[in-house]
């Protein structure tokens, strides 16, 4: 099965990531899924005047594995799987405690410092 940027698989992992990183930012960001040849791009793009879109990770479309991105569209390593990774951002969507987040985090490193 081939997925693409409207799968139930992709839709879920953009959605809890889109939650995920929403908590703390204080500007609008709209994660979206766009189908490429080979992956499916899930980017970060700002809802401003100027819209500007972020690469943030690669979906295999054969078997639904997620890359970072080292640059400009190339795959970087490899983070896990759309159903295992979508479950994470929830988890630490749920356990989020802004008066946890210190000021080395990052927004791409939520999941594993704030997990129970």
């Amino acid at each position: 099965m081939m997925l693409t940027a409207t799968s139930p698989e992709v839709l879920d992992f953009v959605e809890a990531y889109q939650e995920n990183v929403s908590l703390a930012r204080k500007w609008a960001y709209k994660i979206v899924a766009i189908d490429r040849r080979k992956y499916v791009a899930i980017d970060e793009t700002d809802e401003g005047p100027s819209v500007h879109r972020s690469g943030r990770f690669l979906v295999d479309r054969e078997d639904g594995t997620v890359y970072t991105i080292k640059g400009y569209g190339q795959k970087g390593y490899r983070i896990g799987t759309l159903s295992g990774l979508a479950q994470q951002y929830r988890e630490g969507t749920a356990t989020f405690r802004p008066e946890a987040t210190a000021h080395t985090e990052t927004t791409h490193s939520r999941v594993a410092r704030w997990a129970s």
